[in-house]
């Protein structure tokens, strides 16, 4: 239980810290500011119209004029405003853009797993940093195929991960569960943790050749045509994570 607490905290610090993560809340934030500034114009805008009208057909006022005065301020300083947010949400947007998808989440698991997920863990952790390293920075088709080994990782992780929720579920209800019930729950745990076990070596795989792919984009840079063997590379990456996915 101890083990499962630390896991369900040190997940919330990892959320909170995830640049990905941290980008979309921020993103969501200027999102947030626009929509007051754009309200703040909104409201000034018609309160200066509506100022302006009676002064028109009936002469100014003394309060109409300070009315109309404050509706103006009211609207060069929202509008001002929403000119900031607006360019500021383009530059979280872009940011969001650039970054990988948030990593899928990592739930507590049973004890007797906790081997292979924290493997997992420091696999997946592993596979950003070294896809973000394969190939030239500013070719977009290398930018795109890079976003694309990283979903599809994401794919096979989130597999990966409901078969180990499942195991622990099973793992848990064999503890509690009648003597003649145990064999069947025996055999769904041996054979979901051959699959767990099975589909992380795998991953290990795709993150040794992902490895393999970082050193020969380094040998690659200095080519005219590099380009073409590093996406074949990517290809490559993204369908194996693709195949250990679908199981």
């Amino acid at each position: 239980m101890a083990g499962q607490v630390g896991a369900a905290a040190g997940e919330i610090v990892r959320t909170r810290r995830e640049p990905a993560l941290v980008a979309l809340r921020r993103q969501r934030a200027a999102r947030r500011r626009l929509t007051v500034w754009g309200a703040g114009t909104v409201v000034g805008a018609g309160g200066a119209v509506g100022a302006l009208v009676p002064m028109l057909s009936s002469g100014a006022t003394t309060s109409g004029v300070f009315l109309l005065v404050v509706c103006l301020g009211l609207l060069l300083w929202a509008g001002a405003g929403a000119v900031r947010a607006v360019h500021d949400l383009r530059l979280r947007s872009r940011v969001v853009a650039a970054l990988p998808p948030p990593q899928p989440s990592r739930t507590a698991v049973a004890g007797e797993i906790r081997g292979p997920v924290d493997r997992l863990n420091k696999m997946s952790d592993d596979l950003r940093h070294l896809v973000a390293m394969i190939g030239v920075v500013d070719e977009p088709g290398v930018l795109a195929l890079r976003r694309d080994v990283v979903e599809a990782a994401d794919e096979a992780e989130q597999r990966l991960r409901r078969i180990a929720r499942e195991l622990t579920g099973v793992l848990r209800a064999r503890r509690s569960a009648p003597a003649d019930a145990r064999p069947s729950l025996e055999e769904t745990a041996g054979r979901l943790r051959a699959d767990l076990d099975t589909g992380v070596a795998e991953y290990g795989e795709l993150v040794g050749a992902a490895t393999h792919a970082v050193e020969a984009s380094r040998q690659l840079s200095t080519r005219v045509f590099a380009v073409p063997e590093v996406t074949d590379r990517l290809q490559a990456l993204a369908t194996g994570m693709r195949e250990l996915s679908e199981g």
